[in-house]
């Protein structure tokens, strides 16, 4: 899965050794590395349970990490064959899909314009310190509203963009997460973590679940039961949703490799739980607080109160009641651990003043308590 180049490891996906015609498929490294996976002792002599496992994707890049740059691997080189200059993708006003586009095109000078076509969510300090960054990092700023107004207008301007779905969840991205689930099986075989029974993920976009899904099936792990936990409402992203999106997938695979077996009628709706959105996507909950209080106090792990803490608080509902002591249950943490302080440091808190005026409303005051000039 490695070679090296210019003295440094780069990392192939597994895929393309499992059936390699899916060399041809389009893809770029984002420097996606295989991501540890270790036992969360201390956690689980809390919720009396031996064998909670986590798999690290919070640190899949140096530059940003979470579940997007498996995706983005697969779709950054899709807008270059389609000779596309500018790429338009959505999210909240505190998106870690929209962020890690924007951070990847920049730190790796892809060349890609990026503009980002935002909605509300609840705002919090990290929703404002992610508004700057988008700008520090040179995302142009747009209201979905006024795209979702004035499409053809805008997508004139930007001179006939790609349009990414939120979260990367397309059947390009979502490879990204097929291939993840075979990193997991080698990690499986090697004696890092003994096979789950329970794998826990978040259900945002579906391309994280849909890929997983989908790749244990094709990996031999499909009696690894997977437990999603919904962070948006079942309108917007159902377990429907999620089968369609990993038919898709396969079918996008088959149509580069013959090799790939055609699974499409085994695949199922997957089982989602939305017990912990907590009403509203982006809205901060007393459980996911709680989740976030614990992982850092106990493993030094932070979680975040859109997506991931309200997935942990669910893995301890489930924990609890199933009486779960013995058997292993592995957590996927889509979140970034990588840390962007140097980036903050150089935010002041006026630099709101710069970003589109309807995105001013945001800073009615100092939240992320950025230095003011």
């Amino acid at each position: 899965m490695y070679k090296f180049y210019e003295g440094k490891i780069m990392r192939t996906p597994f895929l393309f050794d499992i059936y390699p015609d899916l060399k041809e498929i389009p893809w770029r490294s984002l420097d996606v590395q295989i991501t540890p996976v270790h036992r969360l002792k201390k956690m689980g002599d809390y919720l009396g349970c031996s064998n909670i496992w986590i798999k690290r994707d919070d640190v899949s890049t140096p530059h940003y990490g979470g579940n997007k740059p498996r995706k983005l691997e697969f779709i950054f080189p899709v807008v270059k064959l389609q000779q596309k200059k500018t790429i338009v993708t959505m999210g909240g006003i505190g998106s870690n899909h929209c962020l890690a586009t924007t951070i990847l095109n920049n730190r790796l000078n892809l060349g890609f314009k990026i503009a980002l076509a935002l909605f509300q969510q609840e705002l919090t300090a990290d929703v404002q310190k992610k508004l700057l960054l988008y700008q520090h990092f040179g995302a142009r700023l747009i209201q979905e509203e006024a795209l979702v107004r004035d499409q053809a207008k805008i997508f004139a301007e930007l001179g006939n963009p790609y349009f990414l779905m939120a979260g990367g969840s397309n059947s390009e991205g979502t490879v990204g997460f097929v291939d993840a689930a075979f990193e997991l099986k080698s990690q499986i075989e090697k004696g890092e973590i003994p096979k789950p029974k329970f794998l826990v993920v978040t259900l945002g976009s579906a391309g994280t679940l849909a890929g997983l899904m989908l790749g244990l099936k094709l990996a031999g792990l499909d009696d690894v039961e997977i437990l999603g936990n919904g962070v948006v409402d079942k309108k917007t992203t159902s377990p429907r949703n999620v089968r369609n999106l990993a038919k898709s997938t396969l079918k996008r695979m088959r149509s580069f490799s013959d090799a790939v077996p055609d699974i499409s009628t085994s695949i199922e709706k997957p089982f989602v739980s939305y017990d912990f959105l907590g009403g509203e996507y982006g809205k901060v909950t007393p459980e996911g607080k709680k989740a976030i209080e614990l992982m850092d106090e106990l493993e030094g792990i932070h979680l975040d109160t859109t997506y991931t803490a309200k997935t942990f608080a669910f893995l301890m509902d489930f924990v609890r009641k199933e009486g779960i002591k013995d058997d292993v249950i592995l957590y996927w943490n889509t979140y970034n651990s990588i840390d962007l302080s140097p980036h903050v440091k150089q935010l002041k808190f006026q630099d709101y003043l710069s970003l589109p005026k309807e995105f001013h409303q945001y800073f009615q005051e100092n939240l992320a308590g950025l230095p003011e000039e």
